[in-house]
C-alpha cells in the first residue's frame, strides 16, 4: 500500500500509524477524513463500527 501511495504521489498526505493502542485510536479517528480497512477478513468488524462512531467514512 505505501508503494501505491508513493507511485500516486499522495506521501506527503496520507499516514501509516501501525498498531495504535486504545488510548491513541479516538485522536486519530477524530482527526481522519476517512478510515480505511484493507483486511480481507475482520471477524467482528469493530475498525469500521469504531470509525462509525466517530463520524468517519469507512472504506473496507
Amino acid at each position: 500500500m505505501k508503494k501505491i501511495v508513493a507511485e500516486l504521489g499522495l506521501s506527503a498526505i496520507t499516514h501509516f500509524p501501525g498498531r495504535l493502542s486504545r488510548e491513541e485510536l479516538p485522536t486519530y479517528y477524530a482527526a481522519a477524513d476517512v478510515s480505511v480497512v484493507p483486511s480481507h477478513y475482520e471477524p467482528f468488524g469493530l475498525v469500521t463500527v469504531e470509525a462509525m462512531a466517530r463520524g468517519n467514512p469507512s472504506s473496507g
